[in-house]
């Protein structure tokens, strides 16, 4: 190959500075303003609007595919501007896709600290792979397990890694505590024309008497479907539903905290995203996600049995208030079920005002 056959560096130089095509700077301009469209809804409430509701539980990595194209045709005309859709598609790849970017924390425990390490499993009814489960239970030796979707996975292997804990049932809820349980309860959290309910109780925590809540709210696959099928009402219902579910949650919370504050700890699939105003609304109430205060990554939860065949979303999730911290939390393996599980150290402090 002679010198000829590569580009020189006038050429080069010449088609950096020649300028980029109108129509190629026009889609690039629309596509960073449709990602900052997309975020500004999030940021407001994404459930406002039906389909910003239906982007919210798509894989946020498609996003990244136009950029991909973009970035490739800019190249080729003029590499000076190809910091366009880099720029957006960093912005997709960090706040769009929910990354935590937390870097590993010193180690500030004392030893007076008190311990709780808690996980949060939809199990599927222990259809999928239930020794799967058994090797995440085993593995990560949880002092409470709260289970959504499990009616009769004791009759599975799960049942007897249950064998050291104290395992209540209640419909669709499996807890099991290394700790006793009391005070099981059902709490309401129906819409009109359902009968839903999540489940409330208590564990003694060294020394403290916690609340730990458990939580499954409704699915938004009938809603997803039927926009696929260009019916968008059931969609709009559905996401209204769970509203409703949601702000019924958080009503019992907090007239739980106003007769008696306490530590409490909220899990369980509520099919929420973190930019979803379910989530906003437990927060607003006091509560904190583990994930976003002590995880690292994007801890998705739900997607590794789907067609796309790897987690893409996060809507499980443990919620503690002021009085405990949280320590640690991650995702566990995604082939038990469609749901990974959800684990955390938590850290009872002190119960006073903070």
């Amino acid at each position: 190959m002679t010198s000829s056959q590569f580009p020189s560096k006038s050429s080069k130089t010449a088609r950096s500075r020649r300028p980029l095509p109108k129509w190629l700077l026009t889609i690039n301009v629309l596509y960073a303003l449709t990602i900052a469209l997309i975020s500004l809804c999030n940021a407001i409430g994404p459930e406002r609007w039906w389909f910003i509701a239906f982007n919210m539980y798509m894989p946020q990595a498609i996003w990244l595919a136009p950029g991909v194209f973009l970035l490739l045709v800019t190249l080729g005309f003029q590499w000076r501007s190809a910091w366009i859709p880099v720029l957006v598609m960093a912005w997709v790849a960090g706040p769009l896709m929910g990354v935590v970017p937390h870097a590993p924390q010193p180690d500030v425990t004392r030893a007076s600290d008190v311990f709780l390490r808690v996980m949060t499993y939809n199990v599927k009814w222990g259809r999928e792979d239930p020794q799967a489960v058994v090797a995440d239970i085993q593995k990560y030796n949880p002092d409470l397990i709260v289970m959504q979707d499990s009616a009769g996975v004791q009759q599975t292997a799960v049942g007897t890694a249950f064998a050291t804990y104290d395992v209540q049932v209640d419909g669709q809820y499996t807890i099991a505590s290394r700790l006793p349980v009391s005070s099981l309860t059902g709490v309401d959290i129906s819409f009109p024309g359902s009968d839903h309910h999540c489940d409330r109780f208590r564990l003694l925590v060294g020394g403290t008497e916690v609340t730990i809540y458990t939580a499954h709210l409704l699915s938004p696959r009938v809603g997803l479907s039927n926009v696929r099928h260009h019916h968008i009402k059931p969609m709009k219902e559905n996401v209204a539903d769970r509203l409703i579910e949601g702000q019924l949650l958080t009503t019992n919370y907090e007239e739980d905290q106003a007769a008696n504050p306490a530590p409490a700890v909220l899990m369980g699939d509520l099919n929420s995203p973190p930019p979803s105003m379910v989530v906003r609304e437990l927060t607003s109430a006091g509560l904190h996600d583990a994930f976003s205060a002590a995880g690292s990554g994007y801890g998705y939860s739900y997607g590794g049995l789907t067609v796309i065949g790897a987690p893409y979303i996060r809507i499980d999730h443990i919620m503690v208030n002021k009085y405990f911290r949280v320590s640690k939390c991650w995702v566990g393996n995604s082939i038990g079920s469609d749901h990974s599980p959800l684990i955390a150290d938590l850290v009872k402090v002190a119960t006073r005002s903070n």
